[in-house]
């Protein structure tokens, strides 16, 4: 870390990566932890060694933000995020240009470093935080049916409504005529079996006049 009052004040020695004379290599046990974390969770899970010094004062600028706008970043996002990075001055100092590095300790800082890349991993991911960086949250968009559509499919549902009535009808008219067939059919078997009996008779009678 920068050695700085500041500094020593606000990081304790109980922090990960800020011990003095204490190597990274001693966090491995830590890293294996968030690994199986990750894994059991199914979540995507992003380790970056920094060196602050370099990234302090000698990042280059303009392949940071190429590199972020290839992970989805927003462009207008990352084009005011250049335009205020280009010079740097406090009030009544003269400003100077920095091409390179991230500013430390300034206003925008947290927007400088910090917010360019949580705002990289959030576009990568697509997760939306009303938090931090506000969007406008997606909406719903409504269908518009067309008066021809609608008036066709009210005709169609009146057709059909008749179709079904005229079934209706033509089937109990079909029940109602055969119904009747078997009627006049029953009957005219009945009359022959009268006429066949009183022929019979009539035949019996000739062959015994006697009688």
């Amino acid at each position: 870390m920068i050695p700085s009052a500041r500094f020593n004040l606000r990081y304790t020695p109980t922090l990960v990566a800020v011990q003095t004379n204490r190597g990274s290599e001693e966090h491995i046990l830590t890293i294996r932890l968030l690994i199986g974390i990750a894994r059991k969770t199914k979540q995507e899970l992003y380790i970056a060694i920094i060196d602050y010094q370099k990234a302090y004062d000698k990042v280059n600028r303009r392949k940071l933000i190429e590199k972020v706008d290839r992970k989805g970043c927003g462009t207008m996002f990352l084009m005011a995020m250049q335009r205020s990075m280009l010079s740097i001055g406090t009030i009544g100092n003269k400003q100077f240009q920095t091409p390179s590095g991230v500013k430390q300790g300034a206003v925008s800082r947290r927007h400088g470093r910090d917010g360019l890349y949580s705002t990289a991993l959030q576009s990568s991911r697509m997760i939306y935080n009303p938090y931090q960086y506000p969007r406008s949250p997606p909406q719903r968009k409504l269908v518009r049916t067309h008066p021809c559509v609608v008036g066709l499919l009210v005709l169609a549902f009146i057709f059909i409504l008749i179709l079904l009535i005229w079934l209706a009808i033509s089937w109990v008219m079909i029940q109602q005529l055969q119904s009747g067939l078997g009627e006049v059919a029953a009957a005219a078997a009945a009359a022959a079996a009268t006429g066949s009996a009183a022929a019979a008779n009539l035949a019996a009678a000739a062959a015994n006049p006697a009688a």
